[in-house]
């Protein structure tokens, strides 16, 4: 993929995820700048805790794996540092025509603690070792291109309670307020 194709789909997938959580009515913003800390912002309601994310963007053209880079093979990166992978599915050649078919053109999301992705990119390098000891070669050494595989993070999809959860205080609600009439009409 051109490097420009890249930026675009990263950025992409930055604003995705902030969108989701704005959706979740948690304030995120995404960062900008080529030596940012973070992609996005996430902030608590009373703007008294702030959660950093890392964003990693791909799309179902490409192999369902994502770059994490040297900071992602970390285990005792700070708690507050949590990963959200997106995969883009390919774009509609044309408009959907009901809702099935428009929910296949939407994001994934798998959100992880920084912990978790260590433990993915340890079983991915640990699974890669393996092959190659099973073939007769020598293990690899040094970090390669470190990666996540869709595979190994499955289970974490659409778990965005670790990063709202971090950020709700006691007297305040994520879910939206719904009237009363509203209450009673979801009811019946």
């Amino acid at each position: 993929m051109p490097q420009a194709d890249n930026a675009f789909l990263n950025l992409a997938g930055e604003f995705a995820v902030a969108s989701e959580l704005n959706r979740r009515r948690v304030l995120a913003s995404v960062t900008y700048g080529s030596s940012k800390c973070a992609d996005v912002f996430a902030i608590s309601p009373d703007m008294t805790q702030v959660v950093r994310i890392e964003v990693k963007a791909t799309n179902a053209k490409r192999k369902t794996r994502w770059l994490i880079g040297e900071k992602g093979t970390k285990s005792d990166v700070a708690t507050e540092v949590f990963w959200v992978f997106v995969l883009f599915p390919a774009l509609p050649d044309c408009e959907a025509e009901d809702d099935a078919q428009r929910g296949a053109y939407a994001p994934r999301f798998f959100i992880l603690s920084q912990k978790e992705v260590y433990e993915a990119w340890k079983k991915e390098s640990d699974d890669y070792n393996n092959r190659r000891r099973d073939r007769g070669l020598r293990s690899f050494e040094g970090l390669g291109v470190p990666g996540v595989r869709l595979e190994d993070i499955k289970s974490q999809e659409c778990q965005w309670h670790k990063i709202t959860s971090r950020l709700q205080t006691p007297e305040v609600l994520l879910e939206p307020h719904r009237s009363k009439t509203q209450s009673q009409a979801v009811s019946h």
